[in-house]
């Protein structure tokens, strides 16, 4: 960190707060925003934070300059846009605007600050419960701020998220890589696979296990005789209907005289057909005839002026049979020479179509004779059909008769086997899943073991757990004894499971409160001095911001005692080896946020910011938490209780 400046409710940008110095810290007496410093920075790193009193109600906005891997950035956040964040690099060059969450393309926040410390990958590989992620915000900065509520309650983490702890322990100090994570993935899902699978079996066995009738070999005995008198009845069920074909085959001169007879009606009603049509056409002409003549006789007497056109017998030319049908003549006059018809020519074509008519009459009592001789015929046909047909029918019937009965039975018999079959087949089902659950489970344990060999060897090629453990006991244990915890032999190693801290075999929970204190400052620092002296081993950022570590201490000598060692040591250690050694040690921050430190150690820190009773975080400001209210009446309920001094009815609330 660079530097710190906050942007208040009159739209100033306050004066920067310098944090440019490895050594940083921040003292003051309480309730002067301290916490609240640290709190921006955690605001801009992005996580949810509950501002309290005056802070809560002057900030507006946050931005400092940061170191963060190989580059240096202006990141500001707003409290009016408090879902992104804004970066810059030193210079003032826009780099990006980076949501808390992730929008499509955009990496979030967290993510961003991630790929700048090379971690990006590493936090992506490792799998949690609900397909949640390694962030930031979450997994990372817990280790790098240890928060004045937290600091004596967990190391680093609650309880409750040691999984993520520690996998972000295991990344850090190369116990684990994304391939070995992302096999590690794979294997959880397998194994858990495999291990459903096998509670699927017991269920099932455990159903199977109720009942003999349920038990495989007496399904597959029962199935076995059941599925040989279904093969019985469907030979004796063919064997029947075989016979009842072989007395329809006899029949087949019977089935010819049929055909013949259905040909001979065929014939016969195509033969009444033609005739129909021709009668038909005979009483049409009759009747054509007939209403030609009976308007001719109409037109008799009428004058040549009155008379319709006569064409009936003269559709065409006589000599060039030229269509007269369409031709339009005057009424009165000849179709051919389009003269008026003389009385004669009427009588004339009277005389033709009496002759004609009675021509068609004739023919048309020639083509009934037909009509009903054709009819008589199609009811002949169809009679010899019909009993051609009963021939056959009482010719099977007498044939398979005797069969019918026989094949309704068999027929019946066959389906209630079938249907006891596929009910028992019905109780296989769950034999047949066990085997089937069986080879699945024995394919995936196969798999398995070739996926666990491969993680093993992975594994092998990263740090050994040991390793990094015994390292990390080491600086503990020296910290602990230079710290000489009241009533502790200075015993201290890491927990090799929970990699949390153990002071003479108590875990951190069953120490005291100040006790508690110090444990976590110690574990803090021997992770800092971790990466400072391996950093190619241990991936830690080498920022520790320490909130209150002498929270729950006393003002006794003793308690007095054990922070003036605790701050003595680590700023002698810390500056002692920046001067010797140099390098890394000049590449580290360690702020510290107290309500005071021992004068003897305050050299040591640069900057020392101090916030005085009428000076804090907030500048400017005559009543930080809201100017005094004016004096009111106390009211009770009991007025007249003689205790009650009248005279001092007026109080003023306290500040906050």
């Amino acid at each position: 960190m660079k530097w710190l400046e906050i942007r208040d409710d009159r739209g100033v940008w306050q004066d920067r707060y310098d944090l440019d110095g490895s050594l940083v810290a921040v003292v003051g007496p309480i309730d002067r925003g301290k916490t609240s410093m640290t709190e921006c920075l955690d605001f801009l790193f992005g996580r949810q934070v509950r501002f309290r009193g005056a802070v809560d109600q002057r900030l507006r906005a946050v931005r400092a300059e940061m170191e963060i891997g190989d580059g240096t950035y202006v990141v500001r956040r707003d409290r009016s846009r408090a879902g992104v964040v804004q970066v810059a690099d030193a210079g003032g060059t826009p780099v990006g605007e980076f949501p808390l969450e992730s929008q499509g393309e955009v990496p979030s926040w967290s993510t961003w600050l991630l790929m700048q410390l090379g971690l990006d990958e590493k936090f992506a590989s490792v799998r949690l419960p609900k397909d949640k992620r390694l962030t930031f915000t979450e997994d990372l900065l817990p280790f790098l701020h240890i928060r004045q509520e937290d600091i004596d309650r967990f190391v680093v983490r609650p309880a409750s998220q040691d999984d993520r702890r520690l996998a972000v322990l295991n990344l850090l100090l190369h116990l684990s890589d994304p391939e070995a994570e992302r096999l590690a993935g794979a294997i959880t899902d397998l194994d858990n696979h495999i291990k459903s699978q096998r509670r699927k079996k017991r269920q099932i066995t455990e159903f199977l296990d109720d009942s003999e009738a349920t038990s495989s070999a007496a399904l597959a005995a029962d199935l076995a005789a059941l599925r040989e008198r279904e093969r019985q009845a469907r030979d004796a069920l063919a064997g029947l209907r075989r016979a009842v074909d072989a007395a329809a085959a006899h029949a087949a001169h019977l089935h010819a005289q049929v055909d013949q007879a259905r040909t001979r009606l065929t014939t016969a009603e195509d033969g009444a057909d033609w005739v129909r049509r021709r009668h038909q056409e005979a009483r049409s002409k009759v009747t054509a005839l007939e209403k030609s003549l009976a308007r001719l006789e109409a037109v008799t007497d009428a004058s040549p002026q009155d008379r319709d056109r006569l064409a009936l017998e003269y559709l065409a030319c006589p000599a060039c049979e030229t269509d007269l049908r369409d031709r339009v003549v005057e009424p009165g006059q000849c179709s051919l020479c389009t003269a008026p018809l003389p009385g004669s020519a009427l009588v004339k074509e009277k005389a033709h179509l009496r002759q004609a008519l009675d021509a068609a009459r004739t023919a048309l009592a020639g083509v009934e004779k037909d009509l009903v001789s054709s009819g008589e015929a199609v009811r002949l046909a169809r009679e010899r059909l019909d009993i051609a047909r009963r021939a056959v029918d009482a010719h099977l019937a007498a044939a398979t008769a005797p069969h019918l009965d026989a094949i309704a039975a068999a027929t019946g018999e066959l389906e209630a086997l079938r249907a006891q079959i596929t009910a028992l087949s019905r109780l296989r089902v769950p034999h047949d899943r066990l085997t089937a659950i069986d080879r699945d489970v024995q394919d995936r344990q196969g798999d398995l073991d070739v996926m666990r060999e491969r993680h093993q060897r992975l594994l092998a090629g990263l740090v050994r757990p040991d390793v990094a453990l015994t390292r990390l006991n080491s600086l503990f244990r020296q910290i602990v004894r230079k710290f000489g915890l009241p009533w502790a032999t200075g015993r201290a190693r890491m927990d090799p499971t929970t990699w949390t801290p153990l002071v003479d075999e108590q875990d951190f929970d069953q120490r005291g409160g100040g006790s508690r204190t110090a444990v976590s400052v110690a574990y803090s620092l021997a992770l800092l001095l971790y990466a400072l002296e391996d950093p190619e081993g241990f991936h830690l950022p080498h920022l520790l911001i320490l909130d209150s570590p002498q929270k729950n201490f006393g003002r006794n000598s003793h308690d007095q005692g054990l922070a003036t060692r605790m701050y003595d040591w680590l700023t002698t250690y810390l500056t002692d080896r920046r001067e010797s050694l140099g390098g890394r040690y000049h590449d580290f921050q360690l702020i510290i946020v107290d309500n005071n430190i021992p004068g003897m150690v305050e050299k040591h820190f640069k900057p020392l910011h101090r916030f005085r009773d009428t000076a804090g975080f907030i500048r400017g400001l005559d009543h930080p938490h809201g100017p005094p209210v004016a004096g009111r009446q106390l009211e009770l309920d009991e007025p007249d209780d003689e205790d009650f001094d009248s005279e001092d009815t007026d109080v003023v609330e306290p500040v906050g």
